[in-house]
């Protein structure tokens, strides 16, 4: 609310890079490196006293050099935000990255926000610059977005969001790998220490 102090700490970072015809394993083990950095930033911010920290847009999957093709190896299907921890065995061996990021977020009591891929729905809409679809695995039914995930000091998933404007310049499309969320979302999340947080 008005007149609530809080401390954040905001990290930028380069992840390690995924590597090009991926597997589920190999993609786990990028994403587990990039969680460890996290886990190393995210300690230090504790130390001096932040409630929050933040980490850049595609930092905990592999950064924005995700390789076209490599997205639905690197996303996870984050669950809907919630009170449920992720911090458990049952998440770990479903969404790795997302259940270490809750860990790490429980273990210094602290909120993490930072970029991720998510698994969804295949979406309709196309580019409005190359006038094509955007990614879909049919076979499937999921595409990848370019998201941010907050996980909460519970261990849980506080917010999500889909980045909608994806980068572009006239016909070029700078994340060919990831779909763009229609209509764009406006996501808020309470955080513990009393301020609304938005997302869009």
């Amino acid at each position: 609310g008005p007149g609530v102090r809080y401390r954040a700490a905001v990290v930028e970072l380069g992840s390690f890079k995924a590597g090009t015809n991926a597997t589920f394993d190999d993609a786990r083990r990028v994403k587990l490196r990039n969680a460890a950095m996290i886990d190393e930033w995210t300690a230090k911010a504790a130390r001096s006293g932040a409630q929050i920290v933040v980490f850049g847009e595609d930092y905990a999957d592999s950064g924005w050099e995700l390789p076209v093709g490599a997205q639905n190896v690197y996303a996870e299907p984050l669950p809907q935000p919630g009170t449920v921890s992720l911090c458990s065995d049952v998440w770990t061996s479903r969404i790795p990255l997302a259940s270490a990021l809750a860990c790490i977020a429980r273990k210094y009591n602290i909120t993490i926000a930072t970029g991720l891929g998510d698994l969804g729905p295949c979406v309709r809409n196309i580019s409005p610059f190359t006038r094509e679809q955007f990614p879909c695995d049919r076979a499937i039914g999921l595409t990848a977005f370019n998201s941010i995930g907050v996980f909460g000091p519970e261990g849980n998933l506080l917010a999500k969001y889909h980045k909608t404007h994806l980068a572009r310049m006239w016909n070029v499309e700078y994340e060919p790998q990831w779909a763009e969320a229609s209509p764009p979302e406006v996501v808020t999340f309470n955080a513990p220490f009393g301020v609304r947080f938005g997302m869009f």
